[in-house]
């Protein structure tokens, strides 16, 4: 995992430690996403859309736009 998240059950947290260091929305997905198929992948963004404090619409145009998902 990237090393400036840092574990935590609480997403909100992990989210604004990530923020604090510099990650942009997309940089945080790609690296919860990093190692994992396309389908969890997509899973994945949609669950971390609430926490970074997007839709799940938004959350997947972030992700398309670093190359999380293809469409």
């Amino acid at each position: 995992m990237d090393p400036r998240l840092r574990y935590s059950t609480d997403k909100v947290a992990i989210v604004r430690a990530a923020r604090a260091n510099g990650m942009s929305d997309g940089e945080i997905l790609l690296a919860l996403c990093r190692g994992e198929r396309e389908a969890t992948r997509r899973r994945i963004v949609r669950e971390w859309a609430a926490p970074l404090g997007l839709t799940a619409e938004e959350a997947l145009a972030q992700a398309r736009k670093v190359g999380i998902v293809r469409r």
